[in-house]
C-alpha cells in the first residue's frame, strides 16, 4: 500500500512540474560582454581593462555585447564606482559607498557615447564606446571603475513565467594607472557608527574607511561592542576577511539575530584592522537614544518582545514587566493558599467543640 501511495505522490509532483508555467528559458549566457583591449593594456586579460594612461589623455574604449538568444534583447549599460559590500567583497552590481577622500572618480572621467538602452537583434552584436578623459593634473594610485551591462526582464516574460524572473548582468572592471612605480601605502580609518534596521533586523554598523587609491585585498577585521555599564561585549566578531576597493567604506554589520533588541545607552566600539603585517586599532564611543532604540527594536521583524513592552527603547522595561508578572503570579498563589487555609480553619471549629 505504501508503494502505491509513494507512486501516486511522485506522479502528482511530476504532473505539477509539467503543467506549471515555464520560467523564462533565458540562461545567464544569453549574452556576453567582451572588452576590446587597446594597445595601452598593461596586463594580458580577456575580461577587464587594465590601462596605462597619461595626464590629460583622451581615449575611447569599447565593449562588444553579443546576443546569443533566439530573439532580440534590450540591455542597459551603466558606468559605476564599485565599492566594498557588507559581505566584505568588491561589489560591481551598484555604486559603492565611497570615501570622502575620493577626488576623481570613474564617473568624472568616463562617459557613454551611446544611449544606455541598447536593443540587439537575435544573434547580433552591439559596440558600446566609452570616452575617457584623464584629468590634466593626473591622479595617484589606481582609478577604479566598471562597465555594467544589465539584461532586464520584460512584462511579457514576467507574465509567461508567472513569477518574478531574475535579471542578469555582466561587468567589465576598469583599472587605470598613471604611474605603477608609485607605491601607495595602506591606510585605514574608523568612520561613523550607525544604529538602525538592516534587512529588517536591528543592527549596529561600524564603518571602516580605506582612504587610499589602492586595493587592500584580504584585510582582516575584528571588533567588539561594549556597553559602558559592562565589561562583557554584546557583539564580538573576529578575523573577518574583507577585500577593500580603492577609496571605499566597508560597513561592518553586527546584527541582533536573537531579536531581543539593542538597549539604549552609551557604547564603545573596539576595532582592529590587519593588513600586510600591520595593525590598526581604533576605539570610538557612540550613543543610542531611547527613541531610536524603541523605533528600531519595535520594527524588527525578528523581535522576541511585543512592541508595547519596549518602553523607552530598552529591554530593561520588559525585564521589569516580567518581574512584575512573576510577582503577580506569586501573589495570586498566596491568596489561593490563604483562602484554602481559612476555609480549612472554619471547618475545624465543630471538631474543636466536640473536644471541649
Amino acid at each position: 500500500m505504501l508503494k502505491y501511495i509513494m507512486l501516486l505522490l511522485i506522479t502528482a509532483i511530476l504532473a505539477m512540474a509539467t503543467l506549471s508555467p515555464p520560467i523564462t528559458a533565458r540562461a545567464v549566457n544569453i549574452f556576453s560582454v567582451t572588452p576590446e583591449l587597446p594597445e595601452n593594456q598593461n596586463v594580458e586579460s580577456v575580461g577587464s581593462f587594465n590601462l596605462d594612461v597619461k595626464a590629460g589623455q583622451t581615449q575611447e574604449i569599447e565593449v562588444l555585447v553579443a546576443n546569443h538568444y533566439n530573439d532580440s534583447i534590450t540591455v542597459e549599460v551603466s558606468l559605476i564606482n564599485p565599492g566594498t559590500s557588507r559581505n566584505g567583497v568588491i561589489d560591481f552590481s551598484q555604486a559603492g559607498n565611497m570615501d570622502t577622500t575620493l577626488n576623481i572618480s570613474f564617473y568624472d572621467i568616463a562617459h557613454l557615447k551611446v544611449d544606455p538602452y541598447i536593443t540587439i537583434p537575435a544573434g547580433g552584436t552591439a559596440r558600446v564606446p566609452i570616452a575617457l578623459q584623464i584629468p590634466e593634473n593626473g591622479f595617484d594610485g589606481v582609478l577604479f571603475g566598471a562597465i555594467r551591462v544589465l539584461l532586464g526582464t520584460s512584462e511579457e516574460e514576467m507574465a509567461q513565467a508567472g513569477q518574478p524572473v531574475e535579471s542578469f548582468e555582466q561587468v567589465i572592471p576598469v583599472r587605470l594607472f598613471q604611474d605603477r612605480n608609485i607605491v601607495i601605502a595602506p591606510e585605514f580609518k574608523l568612520g561613523g557608527i550607525e544604529f538602525g534596521l538592516i534587512a529588517g533586523v536591528a543592527a549596529i554598523e561600524v564603518n571602516i574607511r580605506n582612504p587610499e587609491p589602492r586595493f587592500s585585498m584580504g584585510t582582516i577585521v575584528s571588533a567588539q561592542i561594549f556597553s559602558t555599564d559592562s565589561d562583557a561585549p554584546i557583539f564580538t566578531i573576529t578575523d573577518l576577511e574583507v577585500d577593500f576597493a580603492p577609496h571605499s567604506v566597508y560597513s561592518l554589520t553586527l546584527l541582533d539575530n536573537a531579536g531581543f533588541g539593542i538597549l539604549a545607552g552609551e557604547y564603545i566600539a573596539n576595532v582592529q584592522v590587519g593588513f600586510d603585517g600591520q595593525i590598526w586599532k581604533f576605539e570610538q564611543g557612540f550613543h543610542i537614544t531611547p527613541a531610536d532604540a524603541d523605533t528600531v527594536n519595535s520594527n524588527a521583524i525578528n523581535q522576541q518582545v511585543p512592541p508595547q513592552q519596549l518602553l523607552g527603547g530598552t529591554m530593561l522595561s520588559s525585564i521589569i514587566l516580567w518581574l512584575i508578572s512573576i510577582a503577580a503570579g506569586i501573589t495570586i498563589i498566596l491568596c489561593i493558599v490563604i483562602i484554602v487555609l481559612v476555609k480549612a480553619k472554619r471547618h475545624s471549629y465543630p471538631f474543636r467543640k466536640e473536644l471541649t
